[in-house]
C-alpha cells in the first residue's frame, strides 16, 4: 500500500494536468467547417397547394437540394456503406481500429492503405 501511495504522489499533478493539455490542444485545432462555404444549396419555389414550380441553381451551376434519409432507397445507403465503412455495423461511431491505423501511418511515414 505505501508503494501506491508512494506512486500517486509523485504522479498526482498528472490528475489536472492531462486534461487542461487536451483541452488546449482542443482549442490550438483549427475550425473545419461542416460544408466549405462555396457549397450551396439549390432552392425550391413551391405554390400554396406544395406544387413545385421552379428550382434554382446552386452558385456553382448544378442542381443540389435536400433529400431527408427516410426518403433515400435502402439500396443507395447500403452500398455507400460498402464502399466507406465497411465496419460501420460493429462500432459504435467511432472505429477505434482505423484510427490506430491512421496514427500508425501518420507516425511511420507511409501512406494509408485500404
Amino acid at each position: 500500500m505505501k508503494r501506491l501511495w508512494a506512486v500517486w504522489r509523485r504522479c498526482r499533478w498528472l490528475v489536472p494536468a492531462v486534461p487542461l493539455l487536451l483541452w488546449l490542444a482542443w482549442l490550438a485545432l483549427p475550425a473545419v467547417p461542416l460544408l466549405p462555404p462555396e457549397k450551396t444549396w439549390s432552392r425550391r419555389v413551391m405554390d400554396r397547394g406544395g406544387k413545385l414550380l421552379h428550382v434554382t441553381l446552386a452558385n456553382d451551376g448544378r442542381y443540389r437540394l435536400w433529400t431527408p434519409l427516410a426518403e433515400l432507397p435502402p439500396d443507395l445507403a447500403a452500398a455507400t456503406l460498402a464502399h466507406e465503412d465497411q465496419r460501420f455495423r460493429s462500432h459504435s461511431g467511432v472505429d477505434l481500429r482505423s484510427i490506430g491505423r491512421a496514427v500508425w501511418g501518420v507516425v511511420s511515414g507511409r501512406p494509408m492503405e485500404r
